[in-house]
């Protein structure tokens, strides 16, 4: 999303008499028609509320009121970018991306979900949103940024928060814009050679679910021939090659999640533990942003006390810990959407082909105010049975034909806020699974475990039952064999319990053995991260907290250790070369921010990269999958190498050639950026993780609104910090929570996120975090009244 040019002599003026932070009033007197106790919360010294109340709706209405006291701009953005208001009060830059999100349809599903609620949670999450409109109502001053584009939030409802689920699903699901490009190499590469530029999961990588689990599982019906690599590499392209619409703003709307990049999860029984009992880890990557994207917290009322991480905009823990249970998340990576060519009649642009004839759309006019327009722009939106028509967003199909989108995030019966809450009272696995019941999007991998010693974990949500097709590309919506079926029962979908080697571990990869009844997708994460967890455990790292610590904090790149002796081959083409190539003879693959080795490797992989998809495809069909190089310079798939030439690069070359060109550049480069001695590179400077205020466009404001730390990892490690070919030293994916829970003594338990708790640039909570984060400091995941009376450092009361 980008931002009005406005005027920068305003924003600096808002920012420069910002007032100075305060200490908060013991007491924020709350008055109201109807008498409640009052909700306590004590802060600790890093910011993290700890609320202590009388009742479930007490504590929801006291998140609502913190949320917006730290995150009201945050919770505005996340409900304008749903609701596809943006224009509203941005103008007609972002008229593109509202108009993509009214034809999806967010806030339109969100209405639908909340109609299906039950009384209980419609009532929670109105609770929460009296409590987001009573700060808004008293709070001395709005966000700076309200100030800036002069307007006034609008009253929080309920359907805003289930809008903010819709568009976190968006994200998360990132299959459309992949689905798009996959038609696009088909039809100009032909299926075999298209599988060797966009590989689907290696058939030899690690699955989640082992096979001896598989017993628990019956499901029904032939499974799909194994996909996997086709016997030969593409032969070179001729001509420009494939372009794909030029970027804008609505790129990373439309794309999605970026494959390569997840999160990871592990959780290690009591039989490897030094305590007896089991051990929790998490670390959820997502794009870095400001402020982050969670808002810690702990909630104790009668029959519910967790302690965890929230999104602001939603009544509840997401993931942490209760007084019996512990769980993690991660992106599942099952495919839940499909794109579907139509039929258009010829004479009615308004129906499309069935197999038993022509279905009617449904049109709904979605009216968009844009700010300095005195009339809204109208839009016609029109719905079928596969769902909305998006050609004008992903491309035109050909003539006579639409583009419609299915997916499961706009059905409209969506409870799946019903199982987040459920998940949070749940005191054991049954009750943890009858609340997963309930869940629908985004698919995730739960892990699990209790204070009886049990672990677990589940995959939930609705996932398609395709007839006869493995969702990949574009489907015909006339064909009936590329329909959507029903739904794959709730109790075959994957899971295991208290697994016989004693652990899960989850990070992206491909949750199923191929026997598995049921086809999921072809779109995992590549299985480096997995594989470096499954060692590290093997190794007894999951013994205790400090060694889950460890754990999270790996930067060993497997990719680079993979490609190490095709680097070290390179017959150097001077002394720069020679003494780069020096850095990494008995280099470990560790990709330390203080690293010359690492920086070497990182600028060698995007140039090796640059080289091998430059020409003739458009380097935006990828995000630099390992897979990619893995395939050209130490598998079967040189004939990569082979392509005609681009951006200086020979005409003709074999894979030992664009290695050397690839050293050659990427000394240059760091040469260039940190100086001719290679021992004093450093790969954290090169590659840093940049929280960046959408609004700080010059020096000045960037000082107050960002914050910069050089940063370790890469896309190939645990602890990930993503670049891509696009922007490629760009870190745009890190861990943005982590947390080790140690189901034995809730006291041992650790939690953090950077940049702070605070979106308000001017506390001292905005971005006090950041570098002991990116250094591996955690706090104690404090949890209790006890606990949190012995290190609050600031005590007040809200009364509804």
């Amino acid at each position: 999303m980008r931002w009005l040019p406005l005027s920068l002599l305003l924003l600096t003026a808002c920012l420069a008499h910002a007032p100075e932070p305060v200490a908060g009033p013991d007491t924020v007197a709350l008055t109201g028609e109807r008498p409640a106790f009052p909700v306590t919360v004590l802060e600790d010294e890093w910011g993290v509320p700890h609320v202590f109340a009388r009742s479930e709706s007490d504590l929801a209405f006291a998140l609502g009121f913190l949320h917006a006291e730290e995150r009201l701009w945050q919770m505005e953005t996340s409900r304008r970018v749903g609701r596809g208001t943006l224009s509203e009060i941005l103008g007609r830059r972002t008229l593109k991306t509202d108009r993509f999100l009214r034809t999806v349809g967010f806030a339109r599903a969100a209405e639908q979900a909340l109609e299906a609620l039950p009384e209980a949670e419609r009532l929670l999450l109105e609770a929460y949103a009296d409590g987001v409109n009573r700060w808004i109502e008293t709070a001395e001053e709005l966000p700076w940024e309200y100030r800036f584009l002069r307007f006034a939030p609008e009253p929080w409802t309920p359907v805003d928060s289930l809008v903010h689920t819709k568009v976190m699903a968006w994200w998360l699901t990132g299959t459309a814009r992949r689905e798009a490009t996959w038609d696009l190499l088909v039809q100009e590469l032909g299926e075999e050679q298209a599988g060797w530029l966009a590989p689907v999961y290696p058939t030899d990588g690690p699955r989640i679910l082992p096979p001896d689990q598989m017993r628990e599982l019956r499901g029904h019906g032939p499974l799909p021939p194994p996909l996997g690599h086709p016997p030969d590499p593409p032969e070179p392209v001729e001509g420009e090659g494939l372009r794909l619409p030029p970027d804008d703003p609505l790129d990373p709307m439309l794309a999605g999640a970026r494959p390569g990049v997840g999160s990871n999860s592990w959780v290690v029984h009591g039989s490897r533990t030094d305590t007896g009992a089991p051990l929790l880890s998490n670390d959820p990557h997502l794009a870095v942003q400001v402020p982050s994207t969670w808002f810690l917290v702990e909630l104790d009322a009668p029959g519910m006390h967790v302690v965890g991480a929230t999104l602001p905009g939603l009544p509840g823990v997401v993931i942490g810990h209760n007084e019996r249970i512990a769980w993690g998340l991660t992106n599942s990576g099952v495919d839940v959407l499909d794109l579907y060519r139509e039929e258009v009649h010829p004479d009615d642009g308004d129906r499309v082909r069935r197999p038993d004839g022509w279905e009617q759309l449904t049109v709904i006019t979605e009216r968009i105010a844009v700010r300095g327009r005195p009339a809204p722009v109208e839009l016609e939106v029109r719905i079928g049975a596969n769902g909305p028509i998006v050609s004008d967003l992903f491309g035109d199909p050909g003539p006579d034909q639409e583009l419609a989108l299915r997916w499961t995030g706009l059905e409209p019966d969506d409870t799946t806020i019903v199982a987040m809450l459920g998940v949070m009272r749940a005191r054991g696995w049954e009750e943890f699974l009858d609340a997963l019941s309930h869940y629908v999007v985004p698919s995730q991998n739960f892990v699990y475990a209790d204070r009886e010693g049990h672990i677990g974990w589940k995959v939930p949500g609705r996932i398609p039952v395709r007839r006869g097709w493995d969702g990949r590309g574009i489907g015909d919506g006339a064909d009936p064999e590329h329909a959507w079926i029903g739904w794959v029962p709730f109790e075959e979908q994957p899971q295991a319990l208290d697994p016989l080697r004693g652990w899960i571990s989850t990070a992206n990869n491909h949750p199923v053995p191929d026997d598995y009844p049921h086809h999921l997708g072809l779109r995992f994460s590549p299985p480096q991260r997995a594989e470096r967890i499954i060692d590290l455990i093997e190794q007894g790292e999951g013994r205790d907290v400090a060694g889950h610590r460890r754990m999270q904090l790996d930067v060993q790149s497997r990719l680079a250790l993979q490609l190490l002796p095709t680097l070290l081959a390179v017959q150097p083409e001077g002394d720069l070369e020679t003494a780069a190539l020096a850095l990494l003879r008995g280099w470990d693959g560790g990709m330390q921010a203080d690293s010359a080795a690492a920086a070497l490797f990182g600028a060698w992989q995007v140039e090796a990269g640059d080289l091998l998809v430059d020409a003739p495809l458009d380097k935006r069909v990828f995000t630099l999958h390992p897979e990619l190089l893995l395939g050209a310079f130490v598998g079967d798939a040189s004939a990569l190498c082979e392509h005609p030439g681009g951006r200086g690069r020979p005409a003709t070359a074999d894979c030992a050639e664009l290695s050397a060109l690839a050293l050659t550049r990427a000394t240059r480069l760091l040469r260039r950026r940190q100086g001719p001695d290679p021992s004093a590179w450093s790969w954290g400077e090169l590659h840093p993780v940049r929280w960046h205020h959408p609004l700080a466009v010059t020096p000045q404001l960037r000082d107050k609104l960002d914050t910069v730390v050089p940063s370790p990892g890469s896309n190939a490690t645990v602890n990930v910090a993503a670049f891509s070919a696009r922007d490629p030293f760009d870190n745009v994916h890190y861990p943005s929570y982590r947390q080790v829970v140690d189901l034995a003594d809730w006291s041992r338990s650790v939690w953090g996120h950077a940049p702070g708790q605070s979106g308000v640039p001017w506390r001292a909570h905005y971005r006090d975090l950041a570098e002991p984060y990116v250094a591996g400091e955690l706090a104690p995941m404090l949890f209790g009244r006890e606990q949190v009376e012995a290190r609050a450092v600031r005590r007040r009361q809200i009364r509804r």
